[in-house]
Order: structure tokens, then C-alpha cells, then sequence
């Protein structure tokens, strides 16, 4: 028999119900319009809320029970009120895990907190419908007032994914449609018809909180990118340096071979002398295409940053002397290759390199850059137009 015809039917349905799911959660995050990867992660950390939120819609949907309870007598009350406890307690766990998730640059567990919100929004519609249809009056105010707060709650809420709030407030609403509807109180199902009204309202509402939100992250993440990068070459700038090489210093205490990193300070010779000669404005040109150079002469990994004037640093992750070396003489040869201006003149650029290897040379950021500088000083001393490795990270090889 051929056992090569293909997945079992039972894997092949699991199979497309897990892309149908997939797609759906897809569909009901997406605002419709392109977002960067970290506006969109600033969206997702929007959902986390503290804990006394959390327990105030408790508050309410159990006041509402318990005094639906009181006057209906009806055990329906009390299985609603038991539900939205566990809910309660589900919520309190994840919006937690939303924080530590956000806190520790961890992946969000959005799949699930939405699939969690939308059993509890169908809970809450249904404490709705089941209160609005007593015959009480009392509990049909309640009825009706229950799911007007939680409608606030999902605007102010869910405000960055718009499609999954308009099916939270749609469910809302049609709890007290049926609950209006089912009414024994004369008249008042004609009352259930406005629902739909009131739910095109917080529709123009939710559109309006979402473009301010969305306008609001996208500027402090643009915000953010500038702090980072340095205007004239777009490279990272000290302050993401300072961030990334911290990071991999972290990743020392595992002590694992894969952990282990190198710090290359660079410094342009002779800089001082186009700016004297041609202007400043032929040195920042110059700058701009050393930058454009020593991004092209690493890996896609590496990170090139400029710390200032004619000063660059390199990190090298998982790099080792033999790696460090190699890139360092593609950097020095990259820069070598003749410079035009901008028309100005045409230059031949020449650099030093500084190299020192993490955690021989050092376990700090101040340890390694320190190490990294005075092995700079050394390849300048020996003439420039060299690299040096500092004498801790091992053998002190020369180009």
C-alpha cells in the first residue's frame, strides 16, 4: 500500500481549520492600513489594563446579578454571575501576561486574549438579554444600562483594532435587542429596534479614539526612531549602541559559545584635512558614503553605528577573533575605495580599527568599548590604515 498519497483526512481538516482560525484573527486585527512592526507590537500593548479596571466591570456585571438575583429569584442570575467570576480571573491572568510580555520584549498572547474577550462579551450580552427580559422594570433599566457602559469599555479598550470592537459592541447590542424583544412588558420591543442606531454611533466614535490612537503611536515610535539614529548618515546612534551591546552583554551569563560578540571602534584618518580642505559640507558627504560603505561590508546581523564626528562602532554577535579579523579588513578595504564629493573632489579614504572581544576583553559595555578604544589608539600608533586587536581578547594580531 502507498503511504506517500498525502495527510490523513483528519490532519488535513485540523489542518485548514487551523489556517481558517488564522485568517479570521488576522481579518478582525487588521486596521486596514499598513503598520510597522513596532506601531503594531505599541497597538498590541494597548490591551493590557490594570488590575482595578478589570475588577470594576467585575463590580458591575456581579451588582447587576446579584440584584437581579434579589428581585427575579431566577438561578439563571447566579450561573451568569458564577461565569463572568471565571472570566474575571481569566482576564486578571492575561492582561498580566500582556505587561510581562511587553516588559520583557516577549511575544504578546493577543490569539488568545481576543478569543477570551469574545466569550466574555457573549456572557455579558447574555446577562443582558436574561436581565432585560424580566418582567421588572427595574432590571430592564439595568437591562439596558449594563450593556452601554461595557460599549464605552470596548471604545476606550480596543480602540487600536476597530473590527474586533465593532463585534464586541454588535454582541453587546444584540443581547439587549433579544432581551427587549423577549420582554413581557408591553411595547418595549418596539424600543429594541433603535439598537442599531446606537451601534452606528459608537461605530463613528470608535473611528474617531482609533485615528487619534493610531496617529499618537505612529509619531512616538517616528519620535523614537529619531532619538536612535543619527541624522546625517541613518546609522543607529549612541543611544541604540548604549541598548544593543547591553542586550548582548546579558547574554553573556549563559556563557554559550554563540554568545560571545566583538566591538570594532572605527575612526576615519585624515577627516580633519578634507574638512579643511573642501568644506564641511564635502566631510558630511564623505560621511554619508563611509556609512552607506561599512553597512554594506558587514553581515546582515552586525550593527554599524556612528558615536560622532568621524567615530564608528561596529558589534559583531557571535563573532570570534577569526570573524572580527575578516570583517575588519572588508571594513578597511571598503573604506579605502576612492570618494566622490558630490562633484567636489574625489578623495581615497583611510581608517583605523580597534578590536576587542567580549568576554575576554571585557563583560561591560564600558569594559569593551574602553578595550575597543585603546586598541584604536594602537593601529593609529603603528601608522594608521590598520586594525589592532586589544591584547586581552588573545593574540594581538595585526593586517
Amino acid at each position: 500500500m502507498n503511504k506517500t498519497m498525502g495527510p490523513a483526512p483528519s490532519t488535513a481538516r485540523g489542518t485548514a481549520e487551523s489556517t481558517l482560525v488564522r485568517r479570521a484573527f488576522l481579518w478582525f486585527t487588521d486596521t486596514g492600513q499598513p503598520e510597522m512592526p513596532e506601531v503594531r507590537r505599541a497597538m498590541l500593548l494597548t490591551l493590557g489594563e490594570s488590575p482595578h479596571v478589570t475588577l470594576l466591570g467585575f463590580f458591575w456585571t456581579q451588582a447587576v446579578g446579584a440584584f437581579g438575583w434579589g428581585v427575579a429569584r431566577d438561578p439563571r442570575m447566579l450561573a451568569w454571575m458564577a461565569t463572568d467570576a471565571v472570566f474575571f480571573a481569566m482576564r486578571l491572568a492575561w492582561s498580566r501576561g500582556i505587561v510581562v510580555a511587553g516588559t520583557r520584549a516577549r511575544r504578546l498572547p493577543v490569539k488568545r486574549l481576543f478569543v477570551l474577550h469574545a466569550a466574555w462579551m457573549a456572557s455579558i450580552a447574555g446577562g443582558t438579554a436574561l436581565t432585560a427580559s424580566q418582567p421588572d422594570f427595574r432590571l430592564v433599566v439595568l437591562g439596558t444600562i449594563l450593556p452601554v457602559g461595557f460599549c464605552g469599555y470596548v471604545v476606550s479598550r480596543w480602540q487600536a483594532f476597530p473590527r474586533c470592537a465593532l463585534t464586541f459592541i454588535y454582541l453587546l447590542c444584540l443581547g439587549l435587542f433579544a432581551g427587549l424583544a423577549a420582554s413581557p412588558i408591553p411595547g418595549l420591543w418596539q424600543v429594541a429596534w433603535l439598537m442599531p442606531a446606537g451601534c452606528l454611533a459608537y461605530q463613528v466614535l470608535l473611528r474617531l479614539n482609533h485615528s487619534i490612537l493610531i496617529g499618537a503611536l505612529r509619531a512616538q515610535q517616528e519620535n523614537k526612531r529619531l532619538s536612535m539614529h543619527d541624522p546625517l548618515t541613518g546609522l543607529p546612534n549612541r543611544l541604540m549602541l548604549g541598548e544593543r551591546i547591553a542586550e548582548l552583554c546579558a547574554g553573556l551569563r549563559t556563557a554559550r559559545k554563540a554568545d560571545r560578540f566583538a566591538v570594532l571602534c572605527i575612526d576615519l584618518d585624515g577627516f580633519k584635512a578634507v574638512n579643511d580642505r573642501h568644506g564641511h559640507a564635502a566631510g558630511d558627504w564623505l560621511l554619508k558614503h563611509v556609512a552607506d560603505r561599512l553597512a554594506q561590508a558587514v553581515r546582515v546581523h552586525d550593527l554599524v553605528s556612528r558615536i560622532g564626528g568621524d567615530e564608528f562602532v561596529v558589534l559583531l554577535p557571535g563573532a570570534g577573533r577569526t570573524d572580527a579579523a575578516e570583517i575588519a579588513n572588508r571594513l578597511l578595504h571598503s573604506v579605502a575605495q576612492p570618494h566622490d564629493l558630490g562633484g567636489i573632489a574625489t578623495v581615497v579614504g583611510r581608517a583605523s580599527v580597534g578590536i576587542a572581544l567580549a568576554p575576554s576583553a571585557g563583560q561591560t559595555p564600558e569594559q569593551l568599548l574602553e578595550a575597543a578604544d585603546h586598541a584604536l589608539y594602537a593601529a593609529k600608533r603603528a601608522g594608521k590604515g590598520v586594525w589592532r586587536l586589544h591584547p586581552s581578547s588573545g593574540l594581538s594580531l595585526v593586517r
